[in-house]
């Protein structure tokens, strides 16, 4: 006898079990009639209704659920099979299916399965058996899986009412003793695997939005970096805060100089036009003509020298410079000019001119009203041929006899001349910065500088109306020749040096040192500052106010150490900050456009950066030189910068193109213009200057080509001049002493 197969799980689902139920006992009178004839099926149907009966009538039965199961659940439709050798399969319950198998090759395997509800139910499979002894064995199989079905049922009825068996015709093993099944229901769904035990999460506690218009605090992000802030929205919310005035001004200067690349109307920067933004300087802010220079005793004291005297004091160059622009070439001496020649491609306006000396710095003078006369002061140095002179040393001080020329320019006609010529004998002059808030009719100004001799000096520059004796001037080149004997404020330290200024108010200063320390003077009482304190720890190079109606006033300092730091002067320790460092040099200019609130510096090398101080991360790289930037150059009225280069280049960027745009299309919105560039032949020891223009794409991984060029192409400064009337002009020059100035594209 073939052991009996158990199968655990859910019986797959059974179709109407009655309407099947009908259809088996048809097949199964049909089955009866065809085996009515044989014994064998005969004996088989009486044993197994014998079999039947006997279990229905015991009275040992296990414990039960107490709900009632009907005769349905314990019937199923058994897979498809053919008892008869037919195309169609017949459905058999299990009551009818043993009765019904005698007599035919396939018998018929009943397995019980216990499910999860703990009903049995058989399942019928078919096997192919030629022993027919084996019939015998599977009814006692049948018997014993019918007696363990606890169910209260009368299988007999289900049989019918004809069939009569005797129940001494079977013989019946012992049961063997079997536990009593459990009430308790088993679980229907799979059992879990094991999941570590984790803290309950708690929902973090909404930040209450201080600024109802911001996106930022709705979004909550963590700004780190630029590159956090992908959206233009976001970017400028971050770098400008949400301000209305200080918005509405930017979106000034984007409409009406973002379309413009690299020139502008004239018409934008008048003070009637709807794209003007006016930017005070903290010393134009009040007029301090009265408070500064009240007496005679501060006046500066100058005295007129010969021309003779002045050859002997200044060496000026002697022999002409060859230069060479277009296809036109000359020969300057020192203080001629020569105007642009036609050019093939557009007329372009602007002169050179030959100053005689190698230039250390200039200045545009600022005029409230409207002047066609332009003024411009040029301080020069008589130690042009070798560039490690001793004379030039910055690390020490020295005395000697420097010039500061002032030159009037006519707009209308480019008339260029020059007023005067200042002797200066406290050494080189740099950082040349006029007082704005000095408004004396009898002056032209108040001219700032730091000497070489580690002071800073302010002077009275005369106006060209006053009675001053002219008469042994008149036709000279050099103009009125005066040497300068006592300025008007001077201020100082002993055992260090003064590099730079630049003003806090109209009536203070802050000043840069050669050891890193930082001083304030006040410009009533300059002989002690105000504080004198540390900042970095190596000769500071440049320092810069960034100034906005609508911030605090910020000082920038950049240092030979390579390291530039923003901080308050009303609170420099608690609020100094590291924005950037790069290699060390002592050429790393830095300049302030106030209509972006942006600082522009170098990074000592080749490339022109911007940020802004109150996102000191937000660091915007603008262009990439081929050589190393010697001076930058911005303006209070317009966003479009000037770069000049060691290799002689002047470059012009429109930084509204580079800020208020998102950062992700920078190379497509922002290029570079290449307006001019020096060239120098050794063969024919003449300079040439290309005035072909040139486009530079945004590139911030080019490979560095800095490389070594005659020092006289060398590009040592440019400025933008400041008036409204003449905004569109600029000056640059060379260390071979060759000024040129131009106004920027067409009238």
């Amino acid at each position: 006898m073939l052991p009996v197969k158990k199968r655990r799980g859910r019986p797959p689902k059974s179709k109407n079990i009655a309407n099947s139920s009908v259809a088996v006992n048809n097949a199964n009178e049909n089955i009866i009639e065809n085996t009515s004839n044989n014994p064998v099926a005969n004996d088989m149907l009486n044993l197994v209704a014998t079999a039947v009966d006997k279990a229905s009538k015991s009275t040992k039965r296990p414990k039960r659920s107490n709900s009632k199961k009907s005769i349905d659940q314990y019937f199923r439709t058994t897979p498809s099979f053919d008892i008869l050798g037919n195309d169609e399969a017949t459905s058999i319950p299990v009551s009818q299916s043993a009765s019904n198998i005698p007599g035919v090759d396939t018998t018929h395997e009943i397995v019980t399965d216990d499910n999860e509800n703990d009903e049995d139910f058989v399942i019928i499979e078919d096997y192919v058996d030629d022993d027919k002894d084996y019939i015998a064995n599977e009814e006692e199989d049948v018997a014993m899986e019918l007696e363990d079905n606890n169910d209260d049922t009368d299988y007999t009825n289900e049989l019918g009412d004809d069939a009569n068996y005797d129940d001494n015709d079977i013989q019946t093993e012992k049961k063997p003793k079997r536990k009593n099944a459990s009430t308790k229901e088993k679980s229907t769904s799979a059992k879990r695997p094991y999941k570590k035990r984790t803290k309950k999460e708690i929902a973090p506690t909404p930040i209450p939005i201080s600024t109802p218009d911001s996106t930022l605090e709705k979004k909550g992000r963590i700004i780190r970096a630029l590159k956090d802030l992908s959206s233009a929205r976001d970017k400028i919310e971050r770098m400008y805060g949400l301000n209305r005035d200080k918005l509405l001004n930017l979106a000034k200067i984007k409409e009406g100089f973002e379309t413009s690349l690299f020139d502008f109307p004239s018409s934008n920067i008048q003070k009637d036009s709807r794209f003007y933004v006016e930017c005070i300087p903290p010393c134009a802010q009040e007029d301090i003509t009265n408070v500064l220079i009240n007496d005679d005793t501060k006046k500066t004291q100058y005295h007129e020298i010969t021309d003779e005297i002045y050859r002997d004091l200044f060496h000026s160059r002697v022999e002409p410079v060859s230069v060479e622009i277009g296809d036109v070439s000359y020969d300057l001496q020192t203080d001629d000019l020569a105007q642009f020649p036609i050019f093939p491609i557009e007329p372009r306006t602007g002169f050179l001119y030959n100053i005689g000396g190698m230039v250390t710095d200039m200045v545009w003078l600022h005029q409230k009203i409207d002047n066609e006369q332009q003024y411009l002061a040029v301080s020069t140095s008589q130690y042009f041929d070798k560039p490690l002179d001793n004379h030039l040393r910055m690390f020490h001080g020295q005395s000697h006899v420097s010039t500061i020329s002032i030159f009037r320019l006519n707009i209308k006609t480019l008339e260029f001349i020059k007023l005067y010529t200042v002797i200066n004998p406290y050494g080189e002059a740099w950082n040349l910065k006029w007082h704005e808030g000095y408004n004396n009719p009898s002056n032209l100004g108040l001219l700032g500088f730091v000497c070489q001799d580690g002071s800073v000096k302010f002077l009275e520059i005369p106006n060209i109306t006053d009675s001053m004796n002219t008469s042994n001037n008149n036709g000279n080149k050099n103009g009125k020749i005066i040497f300068c004997e006592s300025p008007s404020i001077s201020m100082s330290l002993p055992n260090t040096l003064i590099t730079c200024f630049d003003f806090l108010s109209p009536t203070t200063i802050i000043c840069g040192f050669k050891n890193g320390y930082i001083a304030e003077y006040d410009l009533r009482d300059p002989q002690i500052p105000s504080y004198y304190k540390q900042i970095h720890d190596s000769y500071i190079i440049n320092i810069v106010a960034a100034y906005s109606e609508f911030e605090p006033l910020v000082v920038s300092t950049v240092s030979v150490d390579g390291y530039l730091y923003l901080f308050d002067p009303r609170s420099i320790f608690t609020t100094k900050t590291t924005v950037t460092r790069f290699r060390g040099s002592n050429t790393i200019p830095i300049t302030y456009i106030p209509q972006l609130y942006t600082l522009l510096h170098s990074d000592g090398a080749n490339s022109l950066k911007s940020v802004p101080p109150r996102t000191v991360f937000a660091v915007h790289p603008v262009s990439l030189m081929e050589s190393t930037i010697t001076s930058i150059s911005g303006s209070r009225l317009h966003p479009l910068s000037l770069t000049s280069t060691a290799d002689g280049m002047l470059i012009i960027d429109n930084i509204t193109r580079r800020y208020l745009t998102t950062i992700k299309n920078t190379s497509s919105t922002h290029k570079s213009l290449r307006l001019w560039k020096w060239d120098y032949s050794s063969k024919q020891n003449k300079y040439r200057l290309d005035f072909n223009y040139t486009k530079y794409q945004l590139n911030v991984n080019d490979v560095s080509k800095i490389h070594l060029d005659p020092q006289g192409i060398n590009i040592c400064c440019v400025k933008w001049n400041e008036t409204n009337i003449a905004g569109k002009f600029y000056a640059f020059a060379n260390s071979a002493g060759i000024l040129t100035v131009e106004r920027l594209g067409e009238e």
